[in-house]
């Protein structure tokens, strides 16, 4: 089954990526933006299965 977001995997490769450099500022940025773009996604799906 595909996964229903297609860009969950490069934020989990940025927030990696900024552990991985040791770089704080960036690993909190990519954390934030990666949190928000699930909550977003959940929160569509759950008023599509509110509609249907």
């Amino acid at each position: 089954m595909p996964h229903p977001r297609t860009g969950s995997l490069e934020e989990h490769q940025a927030i990696l990526l900024a552990v991985l450099t040791r770089n704080p500022d960036a690993a909190v940025a990519a954390m934030r933006h990666h949190v928000g773009a699930a909550r977003r996604a959940l929160m569509s799906r759950s008023a599509q299965d509110v509609i249907e």
